[in-house]
């Protein structure tokens, strides 16, 4: 990541994925983190998941706890990783209505 700064690069991430208009269309949004630091992902008004800076990377944390953390290489990385698994809830949302 080109800065060293935990809040500037938690911002880029918020920017980016605000102005994707793929995450607002499909029902998802981010949010500046409840305590001033990290990034919220809902999936409506529900908790789907979040960004934090720790040691300097930025580290997914998903709502269900029994999911793995993923650490992001860049903020690309983190943007890539958020719109895929925003996808797989769509994909698995879809299949669940098909059955």
């Amino acid at each position: 990541m080109h800065t060293n700064n935990p809040r500037q690069i938690e911002a880029e991430v918020l920017n980016r994925l605000r102005q994707l208009p793929e995450v607002g269309l499909s029902g998802f949004s981010a949010r500046a983190g409840l305590t001033g630091s990290g990034i919220t992902v809902l999936n409506g008004r529900s908790f789907f998941g979040s960004w934090w800076i720790t040691a300097g990377t930025l580290v997914w944390t998903h709502a269900h706890s029994g999911g793995s953390n993923y650490f992001a290489q860049s903020v690309d990385d983190a943007v890539r990783h958020t719109m895929l698994l925003i996808l797989r809830s769509l994909e698995a949302q879809r299949m669940m209505n098909v059955a």
